[in-house]
């Protein structure tokens, strides 16, 4: 076999490690069960995640409670609980087909309160279009008056979400 051929096979052996192998398919088969000497220990850049793997990124690591901050980007995040209770906070104005502005920005306050909610889930919560009109009328109001935070500094991230500046947030039981 070629080096090359080499790195592959000890690159799929340390993929399979990292997989938990079922009991039930019995013992691990031996050729997948250590690296050759000739291949010694892993380099050290591949020892540790890289930054964007971890799982926060490092933007925000300073911003409030944020070694306990949820990111959401998609409700199957979150539990069924949780969902009937943001729907719930939610429903000042996902019940109406239109709501006033002011309205739509406390809610979004009330919503992200605690955890970074992204734009596709405010909408679906609003039942509202995730689309310019939302983004401009709506939440870029709050972003320049900081009562929003962006969870990412480039506002068209992709996985940009967004939570409410604690100076903000609102009393969780007012709503408007």
């Amino acid at each position: 076999m070629s080096s090359p051929c080499l790195k592959a096979i000890a690159c799929h052996r340390r993929l399979l490690s990292l997989v938990p192998y079922p009991r039930e398919l019995g013992a691990l088969p031996p050729e997948l069960g250590t690296l050759p000497p000739e291949l010694g220990a892993l380099p050290p850049e591949l020892g540790t995640l890289p930054p964007e793997l971890s799982a926060l990124p490092p933007e925000l690591a300073s911003l409030p409670s944020g070694s306990n901050v949820q990111v959401i980007s998609d409700l199957s995040q979150l539990s069924e609980i949780e969902t009937a209770l943001l729907r719930e906070k939610a429903a000042p104005v996902s019940e109406r087909s239109r709501a006033k502005a002011e309205l739509v920005r406390q809610t979004v306050l009330i919503l992200c309160d605690g955890r970074y909610l992204g734009l596709r889930v405010l909408a679906d919560l609003l039942k509202r279009r995730d689309d310019k009109d939302f983004r401009t009328r709506i939440l870029n109001p709050l972003l320049v008056k900081g009562a929003l935070l962006p969870a990412y500094p480039k506002a068209n991230d992709p996985r940009q979400a967004y939570i409410s500046h604690p100076a903000f947030a609102t009393d969780k039981d007012q709503q408007a």
